[in-house]
């Protein structure tokens, strides 16, 4: 059975006002090819700022502050799954902490089991990865925070963040993150807190993985590392 796609500008012209108004989180995300051939699927949070019908634009901004990895010349995709509805564009401009998209001229909707079904990142499941792991972790069920700290295009020690401690181990640790992209794969980032106490000698570690909890939360698993 076809879907009756929205082609109404007015309508589509509400719908966006609505999740404007709203401030609903939206998932957006590209499929980008590098120069060397790799694949990636790039994931972000976006929330529409301002929608204009007279320059039949809409303007996003990212939900982190590091800002979008986005590239303009990649078709672009966003799906509001509390409306129920998608739609895909090539971005008339993309800077770090904004993107401004020509409303469509069609929308479709979606229905709850392609809501349910769809896996832009990877679903944590415990069971699945427990082989992977080297060492048992110990899930923290209190909320202690871990402090850590990027590296910024210097390669120096950026700005402290905190996040909720997930667990930890003799091999790595894991914390929680309420954005897709608040952190990539196979980068480097260092812990230098625990419960409010500096750690004598901060934790090094890699990214390794960054899957999708309940109740759009993310987890963050990394391993240590002595280089």
């Amino acid at each position: 059975m076809s879907v009756d796609l929205i082609k109404d500008d007015l309508e589509i012209i509400g719908i966006l006002k609505g999740l404007c108004n709203s401030k609903s989180k939206l998932w957006c995300w590209q499929d980008i090819i590098h120069d060397d051939g790799t694949k990636e699927r790039i994931v972000h949070y976006v929330i529409i700022q301002k929608v204009d019908p007279i320059r039949k634009t809409f303007h996003v901004r990212p939900n982190i502050k590091q800002g979008f990895r986005f590239d303009s010349k990649f078709k672009t995709f966003i799906l509001a799954k509390e409306r129920a509805v998608a739609f895909s564009f090539v971005p008339r401009d993309v800077g770090t902490q904004y993107m401004i998209i020509g409303i469509p001229t069609q929308i479709t909707p979606v229905k709850a089991e392609f809501i349910n079904s769809v896996e832009l990142v990877e679903r944590e499941d415990e069971d699945k990865h427990q082989h992977l792991r080297t060492a048992q972790r110990k899930q923290i069920n209190s909320a202690k925070m871990v402090g850590i700290r990027k590296h910024d295009r210097e390669g120096l020690l950026g700005v402290l963040d905190f996040h909720f401690l997930y667990d930890l181990s003799a091999g790595g640790l894991s914390f929680r993150v309420e954005d897709p992209a608040e952190f990539i794969k196979d980068e480097r980032i260092v812990a230098v807190s625990i419960d409010g106490k500096t750690l004598e000698t901060p934790y090094r570690l890699i990214v390794r993985s960054i899957r999708e909890m309940d109740e759009d939360k993310f987890k963050v698993g990394c391993q240590f590392i002595k280089d």
